[in-house]
């Protein structure tokens, strides 16, 4: 069973590459709450199929809904009893340490068993290699039985190469219970033609997005 959220993180800050610190901002792995929202019962059944697939990814340009259609699958899945864990993506993220740093952060707040290791790593060695961080959290993910989703909102932010490798790397070896959904801007530059032909993805774009809402108002 998923042990409750962590009451708070697990370290309060980390290193940045030069031996800086890097501020915990406990608010960037916590998904916005939205109110009137307008019902997308289309979308929301294709997060039936979410436990099958590996990756989801939320494409359209800004004022489509992205954010809110992503919060609440994010609420639908917690109240089904999953781990989800939420990181919300700006440009002072463009870097691998910082990224690691929240991603290990927001699936520890999640899964209590699962990131403190990969923490650890990070505070102890802000040069080490980011496969010795996903091998660790992927370690800990692969003990837990129930299914964890990890929320990237605003991935369009992330231009690094070096980070688009880790996530394409924990894509490829994370246990078939954790599954990822991006929201984004723009296409973001993973192995999508794999996910594709093995049929591990899923894609909702702005036409689906623009649909369903015309749809619910009837036009």
């Amino acid at each position: 069973m998923i042990q409750p959220h962590s009451s708070h993180p697990a370290h309060g800050t980390g290193p940045l590459p030069g031996g800086g610190q890097l501020p915990f901002l406990a608010t960037k792995i916590l998904p916005a709450r939205f109110g009137g929202l307008v019902a997308r019962p289309r979308l929301l059944a294709t997060l039936s199929e979410l436990p099958a697939k590996r990756l989801g990814v939320i494409k359209a340009p800004a004022g489509f809904g992205k954010s809110s259609l992503a919060a609440t699958w994010a609420e639908t899945l917690e109240q089904d009893g999953n781990a989800v864990a939420w990181l919300t993506i700006d440009p002072d993220d463009d870097e691998a340490t910082r990224f690691l740093f929240y991603v290990s952060q927001a699936l520890h707040h999640a899964c209590p068993d699962v990131g403190t290791g990969a923490i650890g790593l990070i505070l102890e060695n802000n040069l080490i290699d980011p496969t010795a961080i996903l091998s660790s959290l992927i370690n800990d993910l692969a003990e837990i039985e129930d299914d964890v989703y990890l929320f990237l909102e605003d991935y369009h932010w992330v231009g690094a190469s070096r980070i688009h490798q880790t996530v394409a790397y924990f894509l490829k070896h994370a246990p078939s219970h954790c599954h990822v959904v991006l929201t984004t801007r723009t296409e973001p530059p993973l192995p999508l033609a794999t996910l594709r032909a093995q049929n591990q993805l899923i894609e909702i774009d702005a036409e689906a997005l623009r649909f369903d809402i015309a749809r619910f108002a009837g036009s």
